[in-house]
């Protein structure tokens, strides 16, 4: 056997084990695990995550709408579109769709839309029915009969003692004066309001609303940020006595 007697030369036994050694890491080099071979592919091989198919979708839900009859008064729902509409309770036929009133106008509109009243608009002697009326000009001798609410917005002028029984909302970034007493079933108070105010159930004011005038309701709903200048009368309801049960029995 040969030895590495001289610097520079090799015996044969070390030849040998040389040549093993670099043979059992080509081999290694060889069967390297697929799974590590895609991890040390180049970014311009590996997908991008963007691009790969998602496991889920979205899907979009159908309008949902509120419905008051105004031929029997039955309130329900529907949902989808309002192309064709019949009162499950009456059967009568429903208009559908939103009007707009721009100019003088007299005469009757029923939907179970919303009417909108613009301003430089005038509304006299007229009826109007529709789950939300908004009113941004001129409203008088005006009947006024909202599935939901009649909206006052900047500029509406109203004869006031007409919203008795309805819910009256006056949203942000509107500013309303009202010269004659406001009667209403609620208020709802967002944005700024000047008038006289009588709620039959409740009123309620917003952070960042303003109220001016005087204020009468069984019940006041003030959060924190809201100004008020303002007089106050706010009494319960009580229920009435039955005198007739209070009567000694004998």
């Amino acid at each position: 056997m040969a030895r590495a007697d001289k610097n520079g030369m090799i015996d044969g036994y070390m030849a040998v084990q040389s040549v093993r050694r670099s043979s059992g890491r080509q081999q290694e080099r060889d069967h390297t695990d697929p799974s590590e071979a895609a991890h040390q592919s180049s970014p311009e091989q590996q997908p991008s995550q963007a691009n790969k198919p998602q496991g889920f979708g979205h899907t979009a839900l159908p309008t949902r709408h509120q419905i008051h009859c105004y031929a029997c008064g039955y309130q329900f729902h529907v949902t989808g579109s309002l192309d064709r509409l019949l009162c499950p309770k009456c059967r009568e036929q429903l208009h559908t769709g939103d009007k707009t009133i721009c100019g003088p106008f007299s005469g009757t509109i029923q939907t179970v839309g919303s009417v909108t009243i613009h301003s430089g608009a005038s509304v006299t002697d007229s009826t109007i029915t529709a789950t939300v009326i908004r009113i941004a000009g001129e409203c008088r001798k005006t009947r006024l009969q909202p599935g939901l609410r009649v909206e006052l917005e900047t500029g509406a002028r109203i004869d006031s003692a007409k919203l008795d029984a309805v819910d009256v909302v006056i949203s942000s970034n509107q500013n309303v004066t009202i010269d004659t007493e406001l009667y209403c079933k609620s208020l709802q108070l967002m944005g700024t309001l000047r008038a006289d105010v009588r709620a039959r159930e409740q009123v309620e004011i917003q952070s960042d609303a303003v109220f001016h005038g005087t204020l009468a309701s069984p019940r006041l709903v003030v959060e924190d940020g809201a100004a008020l200048r303002a007089t106050l009368h706010i009494k319960p309801h009580t229920p009435q006595r039955n005198d007739q049960n209070d009567e000694p029995k004998g």
